[in-house]
Order: structure tokens, then sequence, then C-alpha cells
């Protein structure tokens, strides 16, 4: 009896061992797509302001022609 706990135990530490793996890997991940979103937010914030810019011109250039 003593080998066959001996031998769940042994599998269930490779188990948690792999869980563990599997758990690091998929929050390497989330952080990198955290960090992408921030970058993309940051890209749209710019675009917006651009284009208010832009909009702020062509009304600009209307009102003189």
């Amino acid at each position: 009896m003593a080998n066959i706990e001996l031998r769940e135990t042994c599998g269930g530490g490779k188990k948690a061992s792999s869980s563990r793996d599997i758990l690091l890997a998929l929050k390497d991940r989330v952080a990198k797509l955290e960090g992408s979103t921030s970058d993309v937010s940051e890209t749209l914030e710019e675009v917006d302001g651009r284009t208010i810019e832009m909009e702020s011109r062509q009304d600009q250039l209307k009102e003189q022609v």
C-alpha cells in the first residue's frame, strides 16, 4: 500500500508542477495582452485627438471659403 500512495503522490506532484507551468504561461500571456491593450488605447486617444484637430481645421477652411 505504501508504494501505491507514493506513486499517487509522485504523479500528483508532476500534475501540480505541470499545472503551475501552465498557469505561469497563461499569466505571462495575460500580462502581454494587457500591455498591448494599453498601447492600443493610447494610440486610439492620439488618433481621436488628431481627428478633432483636423475637423477643427476643416471648419476653419470652410469659413474662409
